[in-house]
């Protein structure tokens, strides 16, 4: 590792997001990246807000690889200000479909 160079990775993002429809809770999103000389990858998303409680989601990715392209879903739960559960599906190819959950709890 003394006499070999390697390059560091870099990874090049820019996103946006916003509320496009006045007084309407839903909010859309995207993103480009790049890493080091890779293709660019892009990605999209909406989300939309009920009674600021049940949030439901929906995005898309064109990553570079197989395990990680496609399309996504998801729902969170706010109890109160301090509590949410969130849960998202995200294909992952030849590895097989993906659950993740969290639980978020703000003090």
């Amino acid at each position: 590792f003394v006499s070999e160079k390697d390059e560091l990775p870099r990874l090049y993002r820019i996103g946006v997001s916003g509320r496009f429809l006045p007084n309407e809770p839903l909010v859309v999103t995207t993103e480009i990246s790049q890493a080091n000389s890779d293709v660019l990858i892009f990605g999209f998303g909406v989300e939309y807000t009920i009674r600021k409680i049940y949030s439901f989601r929906a995005g898309y990715t064109s990553a570079n690889s197989e395990a990680d392209r496609g399309l996504t879903a998801g729902f969170g739960l706010r109890f109160n200000p301090k509590f949410n559960i969130e849960y998202a599906f995200v294909p992952f190819g030849i590895l097989g479909d993906v659950h993740r959950y969290s639980l978020t709890l703000r003090f």
